[in-house]
């Protein structure tokens, strides 16, 4: 008599009237998963089991982790983890700004990617993701999200009128925004320091 599990697989199998059951060494990947049946055979003819179905349940598992990203304030990005685990899997994604120990719990969904919509400077943070279903839970490692502010002129300069060649004129203006340059203009061209110029153009560092 010969005994053959179909599909073939990598356990021992024997020639006996009680032939000994297949059993998984330790770890058992998804791919194991599947059904499973027996045949036995010998010189008059041959008998074939009903399959009986494995199925290997398994904790979430990161494969792939948010990224950084750099965005300008108003635009949309999105954080995106790939996992794999047992459905149905959970993803509750979670931010911390600089200084700050607390994190808050910002989405919870049933699948990974995390949009952020028409952002904000106070959406600059560090973020990650817990994942978890029924039989355990894997963590991402954080990803930083930078927004950068958009130019914004908060006071403007105003006109004078100044009397001959011993008076100063002095133009003032305010800007908000990430790492802005200032340059002053005359008549439509830009201005450049010397002589009694000064300063015609700053910048952040």
């Amino acid at each position: 008599m010969v005994v053959q599990w179909n599909p073939p697989v990598r356990w021992p199998t024997a020639s006996a009237a009680h032939p000994p059951p297949i059993s998984q060494s330790p770890g058992c990947p998804p791919t194991d998963g599947g059904n499973y049946q027996l045949v036995v055979t010998n010189i008059y003819g041959s008998a074939t089991s009903t399959s009986a179905v494995l199925t290997v349940l398994s904790p979430p598992s990161v494969i792939t982790s948010p990224t950084n990203a750099t965005v300008t304030a108003g635009l949309t990005t999105t954080f995106t983890v790939g996992t794999v685990g047992t459905a149905p899997l959970s993803y509750q994604w979670y931010s911390q700004r600089g200084g700050h120990d607390k994190q808050w719990a910002i989405h919870r969904h049933d699948h990974g990617d995390l949009n952020i919509f028409s952002t904000l400077t106070n959406d600059s943070a560090t973020y990650h993701v817990i994942v978890t279903n029924n039989y355990g839970s894997a963590t991402s490692s954080v990803a930083n999200l930078t927004v950068l502010a958009t130019i914004k002129i908060t006071s403007l300069p105003s006109s004078q009128a100044i009397l001959g060649w011993a008076a100063q004129a002095n133009f003032s203006a305010g800007a908000i925004g990430s790492s802005p340059v200032y340059q002053w203009y005359f008549n439509g061209a830009a201005l450049t320091d010397g002589g009694r110029i000064t300063p015609a153009a700053q910048h952040p560092y």
